[in-house]
């Protein structure tokens, strides 16, 4: 089995945006409530990064085009096999916790990249949002794959955190 490394900065972004959440991880939270801000978190994630990249494509030169085509397709991936579990994860009614609309924080951060008109600007500033963004999904996979209970979600995240890595 592989063992996983939980470095202290991840863990506190976890604890943030399951705040984020209202969903604060504390000892002894209800297991199905750490499942649910699992699921939104890892769901923000994959429609950020696919709303940043349909950007991209729109408004970035030739190689950040070429970049955004594939990690539109990856995250398209994930967000469908994300689906597929919750389907036998039983945790409800998914309509009330997966975001179908980007929070506050990532609109804004959509708003600042939509907004760069110059093709070298917006290719950088794609490139530190998509790393950032990516960063976060790591350490949120990172953490469920180690202390998440729900047995579905948890396979899903120790299956996709190599691909993220």
């Amino acid at each position: 089995m592989t063992k996983f490394r939980l470095p202290h900065e991840y863990v506190m972004r976890l604890n943030a945006e399951l705040r984020s959440r209202d969903a604060t991880w504390i000892e002894g939270e209800a297991p199905e409530k750490i499942s649910r801000a699992f699921v939104a978190a890892a769901s923000m994630a994959d429609l950020f990064e696919m709303r940043v990249a349909e950007l991209a494509l729109a408004q970035g030169g030739e190689k950040v085009r070429t970049l955004a085509r594939s990690l539109l397709q990856e995250r398209r991936q994930q967000a469908q096999r994300l689906r597929s579990t919750l389907k036998i994860a039983s945790l409800g009614d998914v309509d009330h916790f997966v975001p179908y609309q980007l929070d506050p924080r990532r609109e804004h951060l959509f708003g600042r990249l939509s907004g760069t008109s110059d093709e070298d600007d917006f290719g950088t500033l794609f490139i530190n949002q998509q790393r950032a963004s990516h960063e976060e999904a790591v350490s949120i996979f990172c953490y469920y794959a180690v202390y998440g209970e729900n047995e579905a979600l948890r396979a899903f995240a120790r299956i996709t955190l190599p691909f993220l890595e």
